[in-house]
């Protein structure tokens, strides 16, 4: 298979890393310059072995008919990318959030994701892996009907501020909300956002919920899951081929191994890119639920 990455320098580079240990080619980038693409594709080199094609323009990289692409731009230019590629008929393995316009009222939002539902969901994939930390936590969680309380709390070194560490973050809370409980009424929602912070509270069906996330980029990283006063705390260790991850149940200070989420979520998507069509309608209703109960909190 060759992919295309579109933004390959960031969080892009990461992913190229991914597809490429799950045995697929790095064959194109996609930089806002020649430049940057350049840099994005000797970057990839270092990692692959093998030099990708660079570009700095969307349409000219598409004439190469990339097998799938991996959207990995600013969030402002996701909904662009993502019709211009559906419309080449080309899987898509898109970046959180799945798109963003500041100053857009919550209407327009939603009435732009039924425009992607229209043009793309039957192609596209969002990278929303953190849902997966539950599936190793199932035998500690027990029955989803019984969940009272969920707090999640989610530090990083990002350099977002005021609601835009929101815009950045709630995409993985809600994900995990969702895999935790499925679809439920969203209710009574409180904000209190900082410089460097972004909280909030609200009930999901019969469960209160607390989200605390926080963007530092002197600070440490932290990312813990409490249900109903069970805490559990991610664990990195090592980095590249020797990177190991936990969830520490923090009651009990027992550790489960976990696959890299970023891994299981590439490898899904190439599951679906298999699959086809009807595997990717049911991950975008997923998607586009997660996106609602985002955009309804930013402008609760």
């Amino acid at each position: 298979m060759k992919i295309a990455i579109l933004g390959a320098r960031g969080i892009g580079r990461v992913h190229a890393g991914v597809f490429f240990r799950l045995g697929q080619s790095i064959s194109y980038v996609l930089g806002s310059t020649s430049d940057s693409a350049a840099l994005a594709a000797a970057e990839i080199t270092q990692i692959t072995g093998t030099a990708p094609e660079s570009f700095s323009d969307l349409n000219t990289l598409l004439t190469r008919s990339p097998d799938a692409v991996v959207i990995a731009t600013p969030p402002r230019v996701h909904f662009e990318e993502i019709i211009l590629v559906a419309g080449q008929g080309i899987p898509i393995f898109c970046e959180k959030p799945l798109f963003w316009r500041d100053g857009q009222s919550p209407e327009s939002l939603m009435s732009t994701l039924e425009q992607i539902r229209d043009a793309a969901a039957h192609l596209l994939f969002l990278n929303s892996p953190n849902g997966y930390f539950l599936d190793s936590l199932a035998e500690y969680i027990g029955s989803p009907d019984a969940v009272r309380q969920v707090r999640f709390s989610f530090y990083t070194q990002g350099k977002y501020r005021n609601s835009e560490i929101g815009i950045d973050l709630l995409t993985h809370g809600f994900t995990i909300l969702y895999h935790l409980l499925g679809p439920r009424n969203l209710r009574h929602v409180e904000k209190s956002v900082e410089d460097s912070r972004f909280r909030c509270r609200f009930a999901y069906g019969d469960a209160a919920v607390e989200f605390d996330f926080i963007a530092n980029p002197d600070g440490d990283k932290f990312f813990e899951l409490e249900v109903d006063g069970v805490a559990f705390r991610r664990v990195q260790r090592g980095s590249g081929a020797d990177y190991r991850m936990s969830m520490l149940n923090t009651s009990n200070n027992r550790e489960t191994a976990i696959e890299d989420p970023f891994v299981i979520s590439a490898r899904r998507f190439l599951e679906l890119v298999a699959v086809g069509a009807s595997g990717f309608q049911q991950e975008f209703n997923k998607t586009a639920a997660v996106y609602s109960l985002m955009v309804r909190t930013l402008s609760a």
